[in-house]
Order: C-alpha cells, then structure tokens, then sequence
C-alpha cells in the first residue's frame, strides 16, 4: 500500500506545460519543497507571439479585430514586423488612461519577450487618396481651402478635409482637389 501512495505522489509529481515552449523563468531551485499552487517555471511559446501596445482611450474606437499592424521593434532597424490584432482589453489602465491591444506576429528567432516597440495600425486603406500637409490647409469664413497654381497664378481652391493623420501633420481632402494640383 505505501509502495502504491509513493508511486501515486511520484506519478502526479511530474510537471508538464501543455505546449511546447522555451523557459524563460525559473522561480524555484532543483530539489527545493514547494507548495500545491506554487509557481515553478514560466514558459514561452515562441511560436506563437503577441505584442502588447497601448493605444489612448481617444483613438481606441478606431482599433477593431484584424486590423494590419506595422511595428518598428529596437534593435531590428528600420525592417517593420507585420502582426494583426486579435485582441483589445475591455477594461483602460487607470494611471496612462490607455487601452491595451494584443497583437499576433509571425514567429521569428529574433524576437524576444519583453522587447520595446513602436508602430502604426492600419485604419483604413486608399490608393485614390489626395493628401496635403497641414500646413497647406487654410481657413476663412467660408471655410476650408488650399492655394493652388493654375497659369502661373496662386488661387483659392475649396475643399474637402476627411481626416486628418500622423498625428495631423498630414490631411486628406476628398473634394477639391485632383492629382497633381
């Protein structure tokens, strides 16, 4: 009977992730007693990778499952990582009054956990779009306009402002305005 309990204790002494992954902490020693619910080792799947961006509560209406994301990680250059986003926390951080976003990347033996990055997720998607720089943009009481050349001349030309991007150093106009103007 005490040969069949050690048996059983040995048996569901065994620890085993249910994936296959890399250990990337360890927080107890070899041969050391630990608890029932105590916290061995954590581990990584590296196949299957997520950033975790923050994006401010004013734009997070805009970030919506599947969206493309283009990240710039440190380290890697100017050479963006593609992802998608799978995910958005329901809940915003109460002291950066952000949300965070989980994004899904391709797996790379490059990327590491705990790496700082930077990017742009893609909103919306244009090949017919006219797009000016802040700075071109004027206002008068009669609204929003551009100044255009036509023969040599400067003149007003009205328009049409849909959006406004980069943090609005660039502004696309819908009407008004054709290429090459």
């Amino acid at each position: 009977a005490l040969t069949e309990i050690a048996r059983t204790g040995l048996r569901e002494a065994e620890v085993l992730a249910p994936f296959d992954g890399i250990v990337s902490e360890r927080a107890v020693n070899e041969g050391a007693y630990v608890g029932v619910d105590a916290e061995l080792v954590t581990v990584v799947d590296t196949t299957s990778l997520e950033a975790k961006l923050f994006v401010s509560t004013r734009d997070i209406s805009r970030v919506a499952i599947g969206q493309e994301v283009k990240l710039h990680i440190d380290g890697f250059g100017e050479r963006p990582v593609s992802g998608e986003v799978v995910r958005k926390n329901p809940v915003a951080d109460e002291g950066s009054r952000s949300v965070p976003v989980y994004v899904r990347l391709a797996a790379n033996p490059n990327l590491l956990g705990g790496m700082f990055v930077t990017g742009a997720i893609l909103l919306r998607q244009s090949n017919q779009a006219i797009i000016v720089p802040q700075t071109a943009l004027r206002e008068d009481e009669i609204g929003d306009y551009v100044l255009k050349v036509k023969e040599d001349h400067l003149v007003r030309q009205p328009v049409t402002v849909v959006s406004k991007w980069q943090r609005g150093d660039r502004v696309e106009i819908s009407n008004g305005l054709v290429e090459g103007d």
